[in-house]
């Protein structure tokens, strides 16, 4: 019975990743970017979300969903009320990263608080708009909670998979390292684009086994690649000389 609910909480891991994947999106590339980028994007948010609603749902479900009795309706509310919270934030963060391309802070958030509708007006077709999302947020949490039960109760294993979003994680950091090591901007700005994402670089073993010096990191110079997020002027620009006419 323990085993089982164990799996239950590893399946609802998982199962939060098609939520999750789809928020991604929205700290993606623009159009264009080379394919070995956004696989080298989409590994890093499979393994980062996967890693993040585990350690959530291991700290604040399980314990729950541990108890000796049968896991009842109450149980499951609870757990799709901290799934819905937890996603919440990270459609928050997913739109807001998506218009400003910042990530929601303490600072953002004082200043939204202060502020008020100066900062930020919601029209009636916007208010429409979050109240669906709210909603089927709501849905998802309750389908996967359901879901993940029947999953663990019928003995479906989720190892391999969980053992594979582990390993797109670690071939992130791995990607991470090589553009740190190489200088590719591009590469290492996944890392500021996905939230609570702090890869590895490994400057320093790979400057004491030999592939890099000191010296290389210091005078590397930088290189932006032609695809990044500040894309200016989309077309070319017209002018006239003062005075004259259009």
């Amino acid at each position: 019975m323990i085993l089982q609910k164990i799996s239950s909480v590893l399946w609802l891991s998982l199962l939060c990743l098609p939520l999750a994947i789809f928020y991604s999106t929205f700290y993606g590339f623009q159009d264009g970017a080379p394919l070995f980028v956004n696989v080298s994007f989409y590994s890093a948010a499979a393994g980062l979300f996967f890693l993040l609603s585990f350690i959530y749902c291991l700290l604040l479900i399980a314990p729950i969903w541990l108890f000796p009795n049968k896991i009842g309706w109450k149980r499951i509310c609870y757990a799709v009320l901290l799934l819905t919270v937890a996603f919440i934030c990270l459609a928050v963060d997913a739109h807001t990263f998506w218009l400003y391309r910042f990530h929601v802070s303490i600072a953002m958030l004082d200043l939204f608080w202060h502020g008020g509708s100066e900062i930020l007006e919601v029209s009636s077709e916007m208010a429409s708009s979050i109240a669906i999302e709210i909603v089927a947020i709501i849905l998802y949490a309750i389908l996967i909670s359901c879901v993940s039960l029947f999953l663990a109760n019928h003995r479906f294993g989720a190892r391999k998979l969980a053992f594979l979003m582990v390993l797109l994680y670690v071939f992130a950091n791995g990607v991470n390292c090589y553009a740190n090591a190489v200088n590719r901007q591009t590469l290492m700005e996944i890392s500021t684009r996905l939230p609570l994402y702090f890869p590895l670089s490994m400057n320093g073993t790979l400057i004491r086994a030999g592939i890099i010096t000191e010296e290389d990191l210091n005078s590397r110079s930088v290189s932006l690649d032609t695809t990044g997020a500040f894309n200016y002027p989309l077309h070319a620009l017209k002018y006239r000389p003062l005075g004259a006419e259009i």
